[in-house]
């Protein structure tokens, strides 16, 4: 009994765990944008590079401390022959036995006006920060398009799925009654099986194009984010918002929002600056140094006297004021001219990125309202199709019509349902890539500074 009731226990408890395995995890699309914008390949590899551009921006901030250079030199020195009788014994001592000479120097140079080359270097380097900041916001925004993307097809796969299994099991059924139909002896029903067959078909491409875009879209999400391989999505939202907002308030939304306006203005601020150092660099350096020097050779006697120079053992210190001038003029007068020029180019580049970012923000407005035109559309399409199916439904289960008065209002129905959702899901992605292309983060809505707030 005992044996009985353990093993009973044990089944249970395996059955609970194993359904636990099994059980989807619910991932909600907030968790989708917020694991895109901080695990994604791409914004990891952004985030690198702020880090890069960090330290180089560190560096030109210290350039005001003192460049400090040391230099220690150990060579084999001769024993002390000053004492000896003659030359020949002088060279002799020399290799009878060797010591060493020591030789150690510190230096140090600090900048004293620069006629405002360091100033402008550290100003490049905060440029150059905020330029990779807003390059890191814009990859993160299109990590998080591409993660919203893949998960609005999981929900439209959903939706899909359901209506794919509501026709299969009404064909099913249909095909069991004209079976039923055949064996009582109604020769017309086959006829009708054929026709039924032919018709599955187009259910079967259906089924096949939209369970390889669910599974891509999984993967995609699964290995990019590192989700659970068997999540689980929201619920489609079929509720479509209204378009109330017009194409200047987007423009206006986007002047702020949008990174390639800041980087635009960057690239100009940027040549101006470069502009200015090549100036800069036509003037000389003023600078003071400092330094320490000794020299030290146990095997010679420490010499000291002010007439008298000892090689081997000194030690002594100095400073200096100093000027550092390439005098390169002509070169010099070229690459500024050359630095100007490119103030005129990266102006031009503004006006045009601007022009180029308009014209992608009026595409992406047109592609979203004909997206909505064609909604309804569908949407009224849809409803008339399933008035129609439910007609000649009732006919047809009242005995008033055939299998073949139902093939056309069937066919209509999940054409227009099947129509209807893709042209949500288009929807959806096109009010999306408005967003996008207005530099904001929420997708499921018109993009408005009210929306924002």
């Amino acid at each position: 009994m005992f044996r009985i009731l353990f093993t009973l226990i044990i089944t249970v408890c395996f059955a609970s765990y194993a359904d636990a395995q099994q059980d989807p995890t619910l991932v909600s699309l907030e968790h989708v944008l917020e694991l895109a914008g901080s695990v994604a390949p791409t914004v990891l590899i952004a985030e690198n590079e702020v880090q890069e551009v960090a330290y180089r921006r560190l560096e030109a901030q210290l350039a005001w401390l003192p460049q400090i250079r040391a230099n220690v030199f150990f060579a084999p020195a001769p024993q002390d022959v000053n004492n000896t009788d003659s030359e020949l014994d002088q060279l002799g001592s020399i290799f009878e036995g060797a010591s060493y000479a020591m030789r150690g120097s510190i230096e140090a140079v600090l900048p004293i006006y620069t006629f405002g080359k360091i100033r402008l270097a550290q100003e490049i380097g905060e440029l150059g920060s905020d330029v990779q900041n807003a390059l890191l916001q814009q990859t993160i925004l299109n990590a998080q398009f591409e993660a919203f993307r893949a998960y609005l097809v999981l929900q439209w796969y959903e939706e899909v799925d359901s209506l794919l299994r509501e026709a299969s099991n009404r064909l099913d059924d249909a095909e069991e009654a004209l079976e039923i139909a055949l064996d009582d002896g109604d020769r017309s029903a086959r006829t009708s099986l054929r026709q039924l067959t032919i018709f599955r078909t187009d259910f079967v491409e259906s089924r096949t194009e939209a369970d390889q875009t669910a599974r891509l879209a999984q993967y995609a999400l699964v290995h990019a984010l590192e989700l659970p391989e068997n999540f689980r999505v929201e619920p489609l939202n079929t509720e479509v918002e209204e378009i109330q907002v017009e194409q200047n308030e987007i423009m206006d939304f986007a002047l702020l929002h949008r990174q390639d306006y800041r980087l635009l203005e960057a690239n100009l601020q940027a040549a101006e600056l470069n502009a200015s150092i090549a100036t800069a660099e036509m003037m000389p350096d003023f600078y003071a140094a400092f330094a320490i020097n000794g020299r030290h050779a146990p095997s010679y006697d420490d010499l000291s006297g002010p007439f008298i120079y000892d090689p081997y053992n000194s030690f002594g210190l100095g400073g200096i004021v100093g000027m550092r001038w390439n005098f390169n003029i002509s070169r010099r007068i070229a690459r500024s001219m050359w630095r100007e020029t490119q103030i005129i180019t990266a102006e031009h580049e503004r006006e045009g990125g601007r022009l180029l970012i308009e014209l992608d923000i009026f595409e992406a407005f047109g592609e979203a309202t004909s997206a909505f035109i064609m909604l309804e559309a569908h949407s009224n399409a849809r409803r008339a199709a399933t008035a129609w199916l439910n007609q000649v439904s009732f006919q047809y289960d009242q005995g008033l019509a055939d299998f073949d008065d139902l093939v056309a209002p069937l066919r209509a129905y999940y054409e227009t349902s099947g129509d209807y959702l893709q042209a949500l899901l288009q929807f959806r992605l096109n009010v999306a890539n408005l967003a996008l292309q207005a530099g904001s983060n929420d997708f499921t809505h018109w993009p408005t500074q009210q929306a924002t707030e």
